[in-house]
């Protein structure tokens, strides 16, 4: 029961990062937020053990860590 109370604990801050994620502009600070969200839902789904869900966060975490690498590197190459 304590690890189910802990995922939601996480799941409803994962929620609201992912709304606070919307109201950014840039879209360098969005995928950031979202990438927390998704890192914070895979913790969710780990302490639910359903592994499946927690791995799929974290490829989701990883592609928007690289996208926002991609998105820096051409803000340097246009600045």
């Amino acid at each position: 029961m304590f690890y189910f109370i802990v995922a939601q604990i996480f799941g409803a801050l994962a929620l609201t990062i992912l709304i606070i994620s919307l109201q950014k502009n840039s879209k360098t600070k969005l995928l950031l937020y979202q990438s927390i969200s998704s890192l914070l839902y895979a913790l969710q789904y780990l302490f639910l053990n359903a592994y499946t869900g927690c791995f799929i966060n974290l490829i989701c975490m990883i592609r928007n860590r690289y996208l926002i690498d991609i998105l820096r590197k051409d803000l340097q190459f246009i600045g």
